[in-house]
């Protein structure tokens, strides 16, 4: 059960990952800007004497973006594959 529902996951995630990615430009430009901005928001209200430009932070949030998406989709593959007891190379290889 563990197996199937670790392997849900995957999948589910990489449906995400899929949908996000077939967004136009403009509606994914305008979601990473309102996640760009709030960070920005938060970041000032913090420490008010940092002052951070939003274009190059707004390119920064979007390459994590993409890294945090892979990162997550990796480590669920990992713990699909120890779940299905496929260690080692076997796993490489897959």
């Amino acid at each position: 059960m563990h197996r199937l529902l670790s392997w849900l996951a995957v999948i589910l995630w990489m449906s995400l990952i899929f949908y996000l990615s077939h967004q136009p430009a403009a509606k994914s430009n305008e979601l990473s800007t309102g996640i760009t901005e709030v960070i920005i928001n938060t970041i000032e209200t913090v420490a008010p004497q940092v002052k951070i430009e939003k274009g190059d932070f707004h390119h920064v949030v979007r390459k994590n973006a993409h890294f945090f998406y892979y990162l997550v989709l990796g480590i669920l593959v990992i713990n699909a594959l120890r779940r299905s007891v496929i260690y080692g190379y076997g796993s490489i290889l897959l």
